[in-house]
């Protein structure tokens, strides 16, 4: 059997600025297991339960094998989201769900690796001796977690790719307007410069 359950807590974030809900999220946010700071975070409670084995038995067989996996989403919530300017507010909205969708991903790919996990676990009945199928049982326990962190990990180099992608994208867009601006703010000093010189010279 599979028992797998999602449950989503937040944590508080305050501030009517972008720097000062950053700071906001630096003061109170999460840290990864690695050390690293997060802005959500999902964490995973595995446990492997089995019933009674008759040891006498042979083949050897675990009359029931439980996988149970207890998922915990934290994100980001404003206290006071109707303090926000309407234009910040959106942004923050726009920023909450996209974080939200990241974590979700980090949930999907738990929740497959779980169904994974059963299939690998339900392959071991193979085994003759309770020794031999205590052993596979381990293996294909520890090697169904391998696969579920290769897989987060995968997931967040390509996410930062994106990321990196769209900032990118962004930022090219942002240089080529500046670049546009230029012109027109060299003609706007000079029309002063203009204006400021006729205003000083003296009427006829």
């Amino acid at each position: 059997m599979v028992e797998t359950s999602v449950s989503t807590r937040y944590y508080s974030v305050r501030g009517t600025t972008t720097p000062a809900i950053f700071a906001g999220i630096d003061a109170n946010g999460l840290v990864e297991t690695s050390g690293q700071r997060a802005i959500g975070l999902t964490s995973a409670d595995w446990k492997l339960g089995s019933g009674d084995v008759d040891v006498r038995a042979v083949p050897c067989v675990f009359p029931s094998l439980t996988v149970t996996l207890h998922l915990v989403v934290m994100l980001p919530r404003h206290e006071t989201p109707e303090d926000l300017p309407a234009d910040l507010r959106d942004r923050w909205e726009r920023f909450v769900a996209r974080v939200a969708a990241h974590e979700q991903r980090h949930v999907d790919i738990y929740l497959e690796g779980a169904k994974a996990m059963k299939a690998r676990l339900e392959a071991t009945r193979t085994a003759v001796s309770c020794a031999d199928l205590e052993k596979a049982i381990d293996a294909a326990w520890r090697a169904g977690q391998a696969d579920i962190e290769r897989a987060q990990a995968e997931f967040h180099a390509q996410d930062e790719t994106r990321a990196r992608s769209e900032r990118g994208a962004l930022q090219a867009q942002l240089d080529g307007t500046r670049a546009q601006l230029e012109p027109m703010e060299a003609e706007i000093r000079r029309l002063d410069a203009e204006l400021a010189g006729s205003s000083r010279t003296p009427m006829a």
